[in-house]
């Protein structure tokens, strides 16, 4: 028997007949009346739980002692979205930014560094950063007169865009409020630069050049993997194809796979990806 600390078991890899005891509060998640204090695992599986588990430590391959800690099962969780995140390195980085002049800023040098790129794209500000969550047009346009530019608030659907990003999408004083959402107006009645809801939303984001699914899936496995590593073994992106994305969010251990990117059904995002 060998005693080990949570630090220690942390790296501890699982090998054939490889049985582990764990000792200390431990949380089912089945009913209060069923926590306890020991819990036996066998090559993945658990095995037995409390004086059972307990009776095993003596032959166990290792005992981990988790102190004042808590064992429980890990989060699965039932609506996420990591390939926001992977969306958000294509472009300005705004997220932690806690002000409209510093978002402003850094879409400006953004811009000036990727000369490139056709439409500058960001995410996840703040929308409380501006009275009633209503951002300007014309802030934009200080920075980025030419290009459109569109960024997307951290809840994902409020849309704040500039002047050019209007205009190419044909959104105008004339343009009706759609089904789903509505655009945010001056009180001449033109648009102010904030579009709120899907439908308002995809006037714009519409109009965002795709990208192709191997780079996609290339800036996509990064924040996968970070959420596999917050004790999430399981989680529902909401309307993306399975073969698809197990590519960017690959078992724990393996290597996310950019080569099958060739299938019919794998779809084509641009910034217009839905929650």
């Amino acid at each position: 028997m060998h005693l080990t600390s949570p630090g220690e078991s942390d790296t501890m890899t699982m090998t054939a007949t490889t049985t582990l005891v764990f000792l200390g509060a431990i949380r089912t998640g089945s009913d209060p009346q069923t926590d306890t204090t020991a819990l036996a695992v066998r090559d993945g599986r658990i095995l037995a739980l409390g004086d059972k588990a307990r009776a095993l430590a003596p032959t166990a391959d290792e005992v981990v002692d988790i102190g004042g800690g808590l064992l429980m099962a890990a989060f699965g969780d039932g609506h996420a979205h990591p390939l926001f995140g992977g969306l958000e390195s294509f472009g300005p980085q705004i997220k932690e930014l806690d002000s409209v002049d510093s978002i402003v800023a850094e879409v400006g040098r953004w811009a000036a560094a990727h000369p490139e790129a056709e439409w500058i794209v960001g995410a996840s500000y703040d929308p409380a950063l501006a009275p009633d969550g209503e951002f300007d047009a014309r802030w934009l346009d200080a920075a980025v007169p030419d290009r459109p530019v569109v960024l997307r608030a951290h809840e994902y659907h409020t849309v704040w865009c500039n002047t050019e990003a209007l205009l190419r999408s044909g959104v105008t004083e004339t343009t009706p409020e759609p089904r789903l959402g509505w655009i945010v107006r001056r009180p001449d009645g033109s648009p102010l630069g904030t579009l709120r809801e899907w439908h308002a939303c995809d006037l714009v984001l519409d109009q965002v050049p795709a990208r192709s699914v191997d780079e996609l899936v290339t800036r996509c496995a990064a924040p996968a993997t970070r959420t596999r590593a917050r004790a999430s073994p399981g989680s529902r992106t909401p309307g993306w194809n399975r073969r698809w994305w197990t590519r960017i969010w690959p078992p724990p251990g393996a290597a996310p796979s950019p080569s099958a990117s060739t299938s019919p059904s794998a779809p084509t995002p641009t910034g217009g990806v839905r929650s």
